[in-house]
C-alpha cells in the first residue's frame, strides 16, 4: 500500500469510527427515553464487549410476512480489535443475516448470521470472519430501533476471540414499523441497495450463570459421604438428601449417584491368594434412578438407606460396605461421591431404536435441594445447598424439552454456565488462630472439588481427568503460585496433604503460608502432569465431547465443591471435635456439557395388566390415558468398571 493510500485508508477508517460512535449515543438516547414508557415486547439489553468488535452498514433490511423471513445483507467495513486503536479495513466485508420471525416476534429455528471479509494484516484470510446460528431475538413493540440478535459461534477467523462467549448483533435503521403483521424494510422506494441500515456485531454478555441460592431444572449435589466402623458393622456417618418441586404440577427426575473414588484391584499376599490384602473396590461407577414428585412434594432419603423413590447410594458398593477410608488411615470404611438430578418428560414420539420414546430433559426451575451430612460418632451435623442450573432460555416455556436427549449443555442459552474459577476462603492447616493459653483448638480444611464435565454413558470416555491449579494468596497480599492436584472426576483431601508429592509446594500450610488465613483461586485445566491411566485407574474410553485428545487425555474444566472446616479442641483429656461446611464462591462464566445415555420408556402392556389399568386397578390406574407409568423403583446400573461407567 502506498503512503497515500494509506493515509486515505486510514481518514476513512477514522471517519467510519467517529460515525459509529455517534450511532451509538443516539442508540444510547434512543434506549434511554424508550424506557420512559412501558413496552409489551422483551428487548434482549445486550452489553458487547468493546472488542473484537465488527461495524457494518449500508444494510438492506426485508421483512416478509407471508413468508415470516427476516433478511439483512450489507456491507461489513471494520474491525476494532482492541477498543482503543484504529479499527481494521475489512477487505471485501460482506454482512449476511437471515431470520424467521413470526407475526408474534418469536424466532424460530434455523437462523444465521455470516460476516465475511478478510483483514491480510492481521492474518484473517478464509473470507469468513465470524459465523453463528441465531438462539434469540429482541425488540421495541412500538417500532424503531434496536433490534437485537444473539448467536452461538460456529466458525470464522475469529471464533476464538469469543471464548465461551456467545456473540451479539444490534442492528439498527431497519425500518421495524413495531409489527411483525405486515411487510416493511429500510429501502429507498423498495429499490435494492439503498438500505441504510447499520450493525455492532462482537461477543456479548452471557445470558445467565448457575448460583445455589436459585431453584432449578437441573441439581448438583457435590459431596455424599457415608462411613462405617472398620468392620463395617456400625453405621458411623450418614448424608441425608433433600429435594423439593415448589410447582403445583407434577414432575418426573432422573437422577445418578456417581462414585467418587477411583476402582482399587484385588491384592493378595501371594499367586494363591491365601491371604486378600486388598479386596476389589468399584470406582467411578455409577448407578441412576427415575422417580416422581407430585405438585409441591418435598422429599428426604438417607443416602445409606434409600427411599421409595430411589435407591441408597450405597447401592454403588454392594460389596461394601464402603472402602478403607484415605482420612482415617483405614480405621473406618466409606464410600463418597456426589450426586446430580434433572428434570424430565416422556416423549412418546421421540426417535430411538425400539419405538418406545424416550425421557427427555425439560425446563422446570421449580426443583431445590439441601444436603445434610450426619457424625453419629462425633455428634456434628452441617447442611449445604445444591448447586442449581435453570433452562434460562426465555423462548422455553415450563415443561417444554431442551436440547438434545442425552446431551446437557451448560452454556448459558440452555441450562445456567457454570463458574470459571472458583474461590476458597481457608484457614492455614495447623493455624492455631481459635486457640487459648488454656485451650489448644487445631483447625483443618477438607477441601471436596469435582469437574462438572461429565460423561455419564455406558460407553463414553469415563470420568474427566483435569488439574486443578490453585493460586493462593496470605493476609499481606503476597501470591504463591504452584500449588496444584491432579483430579479424577471428584476429589477430597485435606489441606494438609493436597499436594501429591514434596516437590508441589503446597501453601495450604501454615507454615508455608506465613499467615492464619489465605485465599485460593482454583482453576481446572489442561495438562501434561496428568496421566489418565495412572489417576484414573484405567484407559479412557472412546472420546466424545467431554474427553481432551491431548496430554494423556486431561482437560480444562469448570469446577464445583465444598469446603468442611474441622476444629479439634482439648479440654482436659478429652478431645472434642466440630464441623462445619459450605459451598465454595465461585466468579467468571464457562461452559460444560454432560452426556448421559436416553432413557427409553415402558414398554407396552400385555395380557392381564391392560385388563387391570382397563378396569381402573392394579398399578397406575390412577394415570390419564397416555401417560407413561412413573417409576418408584430404582433403575440400576452395574459396578463393573470395566464397563465404562
Amino acid at each position: 500500500m502506498t503512503g497515500t493510500n494509506f493515509e486515505y485508508g486510514r481518514v476513512i477508517s477514522m471517519m467510519v469510527s467517529a460515525l459509529k460512535r455517534c450511532l451509538c449515543i443516539v442508540l444510547g438516547l434512543f434506549l434511554i427515553t424508550s424506557s420512559m414508557s412501558p413496552t409489551l415486547a422483551a428487548p434482549l439489553d445486550l452489553d458487547l464487549a468493546a472488542a473484537p468488535d465488527i461495524y457494518s452498514s449500508f444494510i438492506d433490511v426485508t421483512y416478509d410476512a407471508t413468508t415470516d423471513k427476516l433478511t439483512a445483507n450489507g456491507f461489513a467495513l471494520n474491525m476494532d480489535l482492541d477498543g482503543m486503536s484504529v479499527p481494521y479495513l475489512i477487505t471485501n466485508g460482506t454482512f449476511m443475516l437471515m431470520a424467521t420471525i413470526d407475526v408474534n416476534g418469536v424466532l424460530g429455528l434455523g437462523g444465521t448470521v455470516v460476516i465475511g471479509g478478510t483483514i491480510p494484516a492481521l492474518g484473517l484470510n478464509s473470507g469468513t470472519l465470524i459465523a453463528g446460528n441465531l438462539t434469540h431475538f429482541g425488540f421495541q413493540p412500538g417500532g424503531g430501533d434496536p433490534l437485537e440478535f444473539r448467536f452461538i459461534v460456529t466458525g470464522g477467523d475469529i471464533a476464538t476471540n469469543y471464548g465461551a462467549a456467545t456473540g451479539g448483533i444490534i442492528l439498527s435503521e431497519s425500518g421495524f414499523p413495531g409489527s411483525f403483521a405486515a411487510n416493511f424494510n429500510n429501502l429507498m422506494d423498495n429499490v435494492p441497495g439503498t438500505g441504510n441500515g447499520a450493525a455492532d456485531t462482537a461477543p456479548a454478555r452471557n445470558l445467565c450463570r448457575m448460583d445455589i441460592s436459585d431453584k432449578g431444572s437441573l441439581l448438583l449435589f457435590s459431596k455424599i459421604e457415608i462411613k462405617w466402623s472398620g468392620d463395617g458393622r456400625e453405621l458411623l456417618q450418614d448424608t441425608f438428601l433433600s429435594l423439593t418441586n415448589d410447582n403445583p404440577n407434577g414432575v418426573d427426575v432422573q437422577a445418578y449417584f456417581i462414585n467418587g473414588d477411583r476402582a482399587l484391584e484385588r491384592r493378595c499376599s501371594d499367586d494363591r491368594c491365601q491371604t486378600v490384602i486388598q479386596e476389589f473396590e468399584p470406582g467411578w461407577n455409577t448407578a441412576d434412578c427415575r422417580f416422581h414428585l407430585t405438585g409441591g412434594q418435598p422429599h428426604s432419603w438417607s443416602a445409606a438407606r434409600g427411599s421409595n423413590k430411589c435407591q441408597p447410594f450405597a447401592v454403588l458398593d454392594e460389596n461394601g460396605p464402603g472402602r478403607p477410608d484415605p482420612e482415617t488411615l483405614g480405621t473406618t470404611r466409606v464410600l463418597r461421591g456426589f450426586l446430580v438430578l434433572w428434570a424430565v418428560k416422556f416423549n412418546a414420539d421421540a426417535p430411538d431404536t425400539n419405538d418406545r420414546g424416550l425421557y427427555e430433559q425439560i425446563r422446570w426451575n421449580h426443583l431445590e435441594g439441601s444436603a445434610v451430612l450426619v457424625n453419629y460418632q462425633l455428634g456434628w451435623a452441617w447442611e449445604y445447598n445444591a448447586w442449581a442450573f435453570q433452562v434460562c432460555n426465555p423462548v422455553v416455556a415450563n415443561g417444554q424439552t431442551i436440547g438434545e436427549p442425552g446431551r446437557i449443555l451448560l452454556n448459558g442459552l440452555e441450562y445456567n454456565l457454570v463458574y470459571s474459577d472458583l474461590l476458597l476462603d481457608f484457614y492455614a492447616s495447623s493455624s492455631q488462630v481459635f486457640s487459648t493459653p488454656n485451650v489448644p483448638v487445631s483447625v483443618q480444611t477438607d477441601l471436596t472439588v469435582h469437574a462438572v464435565d461429565l460423561d455419564l454413558r455406558q460407553d463414553g470416555c469415563g470420568p474427566v481427568l483435569t488439574k486443578v491449579e490453585a493460586d493462593i494468596w496470605n493476609e499481606f497480599e503476597a501470591k504463591f503460585s504452584g500449588t496444584r492436584r491432579c483430579v479424577c472426576c471428584w476429589d477430597q483431601t485435606m489441606l494438609a496433604s493436597w499436594s501429591r508429592n514434596a516437590s508441589i509446594p503446597n501453601h495450604f500450610v501454615r507454615s508455608a503460608l506465613r499467615t492464619d488465613k489465605g485465599k485460593a483461586k482454583l482453576n481446572g485445566v489442561e495438562s501434561n502432569e496428568c496421566d489418565y491411566e495412572t489417576l484414573c485407574g484405567r484407559a479412557p474410553g472412546n472420546c466424545g465431547p467431554t474427553a481432551g485428545a491431548q496430554n494423556g487425555f486431561s482437560q480444562a474444566t469448570p469446577l464445583l465443591g465444598l469446603a468442611t472446616k474441622f476444629l479439634s479442641f482439648s479440654i482436659g483429656t478429652t478431645p472434642n471435635q466440630e464441623a462445619a461446611g459450605m459451598n465454595l464462591v465461585g466468579m467468571g462464566e464457562e461452559a460444560a456439557v454432560i452426556l448421559y445415555d436416553p432413557v427409553e420408556g415402558p414398554s407396552e402392556l400385555t395380557g392381564e395388566r391392560v385388563l387391570e389399568r382397563l378396569d381402573g386397578e392394579g398399578p397406575g390406574s390412577e394415570l390419564k390415558e397416555g401417560d407413561p407409568q412413573p417409576f418408584d423403583a430404582a433403575t440400576r446400573r452395574s459396578g463393573d468398571p470395566d464397563r465404562g461407567n
